[in-house]
């Protein structure tokens, strides 16, 4: 299985609900590419998703 990671290191600190708007953002921009969600024209796409966000909170000393 091939796939990529992108990694966005910040000092800033981010929630879940970052996180939601930035998928709901690449959603919006790519509506017609279902790799950014699973809303197909006549419903919803209920394989796994292809595309995932997580937000991994490292706390720096």
């Amino acid at each position: 299985m091939k796939y990529s990671i992108l990694k966005f290191k910040r000092k800033e600190t981010h929630t879940m609900r970052d996180l939601e708007k930035l998928r709901g953002f690449l959603a919006d921009k790519y509506k017609k590419n279902v790799l950014f969600h699973n809303h197909l024209l006549d419903g919803y796409n209920y394989s796994y998703p292809k595309l995932q966000y997580k937000l991994i909170k490292i706390r720096f000393l």
